[in-house]
């Protein structure tokens, strides 16, 4: 099924593709101002194309390679397509124009690439020009996608090399695969258990080990790779809650009850989800507003010799990186 974004209306943006690539485009589009519709469903694709006449397309074309046809076949008229691919083959390429690929994008890719084409490509086949607004912004944290920079609130931008700008990106995309991949990991490897014991036992267990879990995850000083590891210990082992849940919901709720209780239950798991992101990503960004300058204002200071770097002036810097993987953690999962 797909996905709209709510509230705006800029140029229409047809996505197809798998998370978590399709998460990162749809930050990209909410912030240009872009509708947009995600969907990886052939049939629901073409019922797009014609009934909300897309602008433009973007297209995983390694995962669908059949969708830039239809892409270019519709009821209307061809739309302009923007197609990404992992390879370096270049015949692939040649293929995907000949095809009526507008342009091509390769995975990985920067976020300020994607900005650029996309712009490029609805000012140049729609005549459209829509406001290029180079920030992205999170709570306090402002990331400036043309400058390579960072803003916190007033203070003094801090400027980003290219393995700090990789490592945000890189970080935000494993704090989501932590958050998401041990739910199918625990859901193959754990869920008999809530066959083999008392289900309400199991699902009290589970919450006691998350418990105890989430409080080592606030104990200062834990290294952002032992966050990570928390993280996906805390999803795997709500996979046999999850299943207990859901065997003793017939036990206790009959009819039109149970089809409540699960809404119910669904719904207020997404609220608290929210609530949780919006509020750990205000805490980290608090952190990271009163952390980040002083430690700037200290890396920038070079030694005289190039031979003579002291171990005190690596700390800060290595403390700077740190406190820059934590924020690109907290960008993504707070989007």
């Amino acid at each position: 099924m797909a996905q709209a974004s709510p509230g705006l209306t800029g140029p229409r943006v047809l996505v197809v593709m798998d998370d978590p690539l399709a998460k990162v485009l749809e930050v990209v589009l909410r912030h240009g101002r872009y509708q947009s519709h995600v969907t990886a469903d052939r049939a629901e694709f073409s019922r797009l194309l014609s009934t909300w006449a897309p602008h433009v397309v973007l297209l995983d074309l390694d995962l669908h390679p059949t969708f830039l046809e239809l892409s270019q076949s519709g009821p209307n008229k061809a739309v302009p397509t923007l197609v990404f691919t992992r390879r370096r083959d270049t015949a692939l390429k040649l293929r995907a124009f000949e095809h009526g690929a507008e342009d091509i994008l390769r995975i990985p890719f920067l976020l300020s690439e994607i900005v650029a084409r996309l712009y490029a490509v609805v000012r140049r086949t729609q005549g459209i020009e829509v406001p290029l607004l180079p920030r992205i912004r999170v709570d306090s944290v402002e990331v400036d996608l043309i400058e390579d920079r960072l803003h916190v609130d007033d203070r003094d931008p801090i400027s980003l090399t290219l393995t700090e700008s990789t490592l945000l990106y890189l970080l935000a995309a494993i704090t989501f695969v932590a958050s998401i991949v041990p739910t199918f990991i625990g859901g193959i490897t754990l869920a008999w258990l809530a066959d083999r014991h008392p289900r309400r036992g199991v699902m009290i267990a589970c919450d006691l080990i998350r418990c105890a879990l989430v409080l080592i995850m606030v104990i200062p000083g834990v290294p952002l790779a032992g966050l990570v590891a928390l993280l996906f210990l805390v999803t795997l082992v709500s996979a046999p809650f999850t299943s207990a849940r859901a065997a003793i919901y017939p036990d206790v709720l009959a009819g039109d009850r149970y089809v409540m209780g699960v809404a119910v239950t669904i719904t207020t798991y997404q609220f608290a989800q929210v609530i949780g992101f919006a509020a750990g990503g205000a805490i980290v960004g608090t952190r990271f507003a009163s952390v980040m300058p002083p430690l700037r204002k200290k890396s920038s200071r070079r030694p005289r010799s190039g031979n003579s770097r002291s171990s005190a002036s690596r700390t800060p810097q290595r403390s700077r990186h740190t406190a820059m993987a934590r924020s690109g953690a907290a960008v993504y999962t707070t989007t």
